[in-house]
């Protein structure tokens, strides 16, 4: 099938449609929450929840990282075998539930904690592994190119999550209580996934014996890895800026990376929609898989570059809008997270060197960045706290941009579009200079961010 066809088809474009409101709608409620949940635990409740994701973030990367995109990729290829493979991909997460938790309460005990923070680290534990079920499901819709299941059961999630974590809140109960809110809604998204599942897609065969599951989790390493090292990029900060400093600074970072991850949302929504349409086009026509990446990577550009100056300019009004005056100190950390959304083109690089093998190649390289990130943490969060550890991530991610572009580029023997990028960043200066002269007549900034 050639691209236009494909596009045609508005398979690409309904996935990431369904996806990016759906997650448009779990972000406005989300912000309504944090909004909330920061007036009423204040940076020292929110640093608590943050050091509990970000543990619980890395001791799932025990739990078969790479079986999904094993699943995506080859399923998107010939739909039988999803009956097999979800069954077993299920199997073997669920035998890896008792390693994950040693694994949560070893790392909890070796970075002496205080007393009230476990028992939320362990519940988010329960959290994640639950997550890790629902992203095995989560695949099958993938697969299938029918993310608006995705979707759907996502918003359920958000919303039950919402109600009753404002509900805790309301009745001013604990924070671990609020904890819990999150357990309840990540057990209605299971339920609803599994059984959206079942009717519409395929009933999970568990036949493929323990040295068929062997099999597959070896194969599904390469990709684990890549899993792995992009969730420790992604919760590093908040892990490193919690063994250094006090649990108030942990939520001054996470609250800015929040923020800047609500912004990726588009071009993760749009990640997952090309994957298997890479992966199909990759196994039968070459000419349709370069037209597809060369617009994939022109829209993120044209995306990432103002997203980025954008957020430098006018973070820290959104800061104050969305968590209050006390978490003034998160401002400075997010105009240097908003550099990293000048690379938001990585997004279609890693699918592409997913769909065409070259995920040894991805791992190595984010491997490199991950060690840089995490040297650069060492050296700088003690210094500089929450401010380094974004300075970190900044460096390590960019630095990734330029290697993967080029590999693609070559892969698919495509020059690299610099007279792109100049135009881009040319109009990026001109928005810049027009945000700026606007901002100092006076002109109410939440319209010159719509703008």
């Amino acid at each position: 099938m050639s691209v236009i066809a494909r596009l045609a088809s508005n398979k690409i474009a309904k996935n990431t449609s369904a996806l990016m409101l759906a997650q448009m709608a779990s972000r406005l409620l989300g912000v309504l929450y944090i909004g909330a949940l920061a007036r009423y635990v204040g940076t020292q409740g929110i640093g608590v929840i943050s050091t509990a994701t970000s543990v619980a973030g890395l001791a799932i990367l025990l739990v078969g990282p790479g079986l999904d995109t094993l699943l995506v990729r080859d399923v998107a290829v010939e739909r039988g075998r999803g009956a097999a493979y979800a069954g077993n991909v299920l199997l073997l997460k669920l035998a890896l539930a008792l390693p994950f938790f040693g694994l949560l309460v070893v790392i909890a005990r070796l970075a002496h904690y205080p007393a009230d923070t476990l028992p939320i680290i362990y519940t988010y534990g329960v959290v994640y592994l639950l997550d890790a079920l629902c992203s095995t499901l989560a695949s099958v819709f993938q697969a299938f190119e029918h993310m608006e299941y995705d979707a759907l059961t996502q918003v359920v999630r958000d919303a039950v999550n919402v109600f009753l974590s404002l509900a805790c809140i309301a009745l001013h109960w604990s924070l671990l209580a609020i904890t819990l809110a999150s357990l309840a809604a990540q057990v209605v998204k299971l339920l609803l996934m599994s059984a959206i599942v079942r009717r519409r897609f395929l009933r999970p065969a568990f036949n493929a014996g323990l040295a068929g599951r062997a099999a597959l989790l070896v194969t599904s390493l390469p990709f684990g890895v890549l899993l792995i090292l992009h969730t420790v990029q992604a919760q590093l900060g908040s892990f490193m800026v919690s063994l250094y400093r006090p649990a108030s600074e942990v939520g001054i970072y996470s609250s800015a990376s929040t923020l800047v991850t609500m912004l990726l949302l588009l071009a993760g929504a749009f990640s997952t929609a090309i994957f298997p349409a890479f992966s199909s086009l990759h196994a039968g026509e070459s000419h349709g898989l370069r037209r597809l990446y060369r617009l994939s990577y022109k829209y993120l550009l044209i995306i990432g570059f103002p997203l980025g100056l954008g957020t430098i300019l006018l973070g820290e009004q959104v800061i104050s809008l969305v968590y209050g005056d006390r978490f003034a100190a998160s401002a400075p950390v997010i105009k240097i997270l908003g550099l990293y959304l000048f690379a938001l083109v990585g997004y279609a690089n890693g699918p592409l060197l997913n769909a065409v093998g070259k995920q040894r190649f991805f791992a190595w390289t984010q491997a490199l960045a991950v060690l840089l990130n995490v040297a650069l943490c060492v050296v700088m969060v003690p210094r500089w706290g929450a401010s380094g550890a974004a300075t970190a991530m900044v460096v390590a991610g960019v630095s990734t941009f330029f290697v993967h572009s080029a590999a693609c580029h070559r892969e698919l023997h495509l020059p690299l579009p610099w007279g792109t990028m100049a135009r881009v960043a040319l109009a990026t200066a001109f928005m810049g200079l027009a945000t700026v002269s606007a901002l100092e007549l006076g002109v109410n900034w939440p319209l010159v961010l719509v703008l």
